[in-house]
């Protein structure tokens, strides 16, 4: 039996009041670079010392730290929004955001999205 653990560290940088798009792209690749830093110091961790071991009824878990698996870090946009260049922006009106595509599809024949970045 298997039991798998994911941890999704997510982290985010507020945008300049005006767009700077050289300050805006070494704030990007500072962030990513500090996600990376932080999946590599956690594995290195893992494979000093264990997670977690506990016990369960009368059995005990133990991590596999040879088990770790990571993607590497990537830029995303919250519902509603895509990414477009550097930047996240709402889908426009007339569309909406599709949760199962994550990308912002027409409105369905005889209907319209009069707001941005809906989700239905």
């Amino acid at each position: 039996h298997k039991i798998q653990i994911y941890f999704n560290i997510t982290a985010s940088i507020p945008l300049p009041l005006s767009r700077n798009d050289s300050v805006e792209v070494a704030n990007q690749k500072r962030l990513l670079r500090a996600l990376e830093q932080l999946t590599n110091r956690l594995k290195r961790t893992l494979a000093k010392q264990q997670l977690s071991s506990f016990h369960v009824s009368s059995e005990m878990i133990v991590s596999d730290p040879r088990s770790l698996e990571s993607k590497k870090a990537s830029l995303f946009c919250r519902p509603g929004s895509v990414l477009k260049g550097r930047m996240c922006v709402q889908c426009p009106v007339g569309t909406y955001f599709s949760l199962e595509y994550n990308e912002c599809e027409s409105c369905w024949l005889g209907s319209y999205q009069d707001q941005e970045g809906q989700l239905e």
